[in-house]
Parts: structure tokens; sequence; C-alpha cells
């Protein structure tokens, strides 16, 4: 996102492979024990999955804006809701996403992720890092009905039954 020839903000829907977001997630003994050595070690490209309907099942989810903006919870807000249209075409195409894993070292991100229901991962006292996961499909967020929908009616046709509304 820019304003003013400013990059002010961003976001990545990064599908990986279960091994990847297992690291992300600190659900493995990897030897990388920094934060962002973790990242740069496992965001690589041998480690991403294209979307595909049968390989975007599992996505990794990072937003970042610029602090210290007048306007920064705002663009936060439109990247969450850009996201959010993005799901919902790719489900739309196909692609359905079922579950998304986010981490967070800020107060806001952390807030941002319990405030959209994502469910918070027991954290290692040591680590300032919280790790968040959203079941897509099973969350009770009347935010995400739309999408729940969009996917119900897709695999339903998928499934080659009609459709009625």
């Amino acid at each position: 996102m820019e304003q003013d020839e400013l990059i002010v903000g961003w976001i990545a829907l990064v599908p990986m492979e279960a091994k990847s977001i297992a690291v992300l997630m600190g659900e493995t003994n990897d030897a990388t024990s920094m934060f962002v050595n973790m990242h740069q070690n496992v965001m690589v490209p041998e480690n991403i999955l294209p979307f595909t309907p049968e390989e975007a099942k599992n996505v990794f989810l990072t937003i970042g804006v610029r602090q210290g903006l007048p306007r920064s919870k705002a663009y936060g807000m439109k990247l969450v809701s850009g996201g959010y249209e993005v799901l919902k075409n790719f489900a739309r195409n196909g692609i359905i996403v079922e579950k998304l894993y986010a981490t967070s070292r800020t107060p806001d991100g952390v807030r941002l992720c319990r405030d959209l229901g994502f469910q918070e991962k027991e954290n290692n006292a040591t680590s300032a890092v919280k790790r968040f996961w959203l079941d897509l499909e099973a969350a009770t967020s009347p935010l995400l009905r739309e999408y729940q929908e969009i996917v119900r009616k897709q695999r339903t046709k998928q499934n080659g039954h009609k459709i009625t509304n």
C-alpha cells in the first residue's frame, strides 16, 4: 500500500508446506533461535507452494504497517479487508484456504490476531513472538461467514451438486 509515494503497508499470503509452517509456529526444535533468521531461512522459494486448489490449504499471513504515521491503524484495517477480499476471490476460483497462520512481536499485531478470532498457540516463555492460527471453516466469527458461504458453494459445485439459494 502506497500513500504519496511512501510505502505505508504490505500484506503477504504465502501458501507453505506443513513442515515449514511448523517451524514458523515453533513446533520444531529448529537450530535457528532468532525469529528474523528463522523467517529468512524458512520463507524461501523451495518452501513456498503455488496458489492452486490442492496446494494452498495452509497459508502463512504477514502484514506490515509503517508506524508513526497519523493513519497507520487505518492502513492496517485496509490491508486486512483487502486480504479478506483476496481470500474470497481465491475461494470463488476453487482455491480454498483452510488455515491461516501468523506470528507477531508487536502489541498491535497481537491484538489484531485476537480480534480477528485467531487462536493463540501456547507460547514459550522465553520467546517474544506470539504465534496464532485460524481454522477458516470452523471459526465462528461473523466476519468469516461470507467466506464460509463461498467455500460451501464451491465445494458443493466441485462435488457436482446443484446449488440452491
